[in-house]
């Protein structure tokens, strides 16, 4: 998580150091939600590598591990092939270190 950025509210953050019970940010957080939950957001999320096959529109994780506390049914994946061109998809359901997923 270090490094990873976030964005609280409108704020978009650093984090600099990870405690048990709190985080460090280098960007400091000025607006306050003046005691009110807010979503907090990570952005370029990396899960892992994984291995994609169009045909039954799946991703396996390459590693074989379980990705299912990364991600969760509705979350949108982006996909960059070797010549740059993105792609998103919904995830659809996730097995162990198997997403399926639905083109946008």
């Amino acid at each position: 998580l270090v490094g990873e950025r976030l964005m609280i509210g409108s704020e978009l953050v650093q984090v600099q150091a990870v405690n048990t019970d709190s985080i460090i940010l280098t960007n400091y957080h000025v607006h306050g939600t003046n005691g009110t939950s807010v979503n907090l957001y990570r952005t370029d999320n990396y899960v892992g590598f994984g291995t994609f096959s169009e045909d039954d529109m799946k991703i396996s994780e390459l590693s074989g591990a379980s990705i299912s506390t990364f991600l969760g049914s509705t979350d949108l994946i982006k996909t960059t092939d070797k010549n740059g061109k993105e792609t998103f998809f919904k995830v659809d359901g996730i097995s162990g270190s198997e997403i399926s997923i639905t083109n946008l």
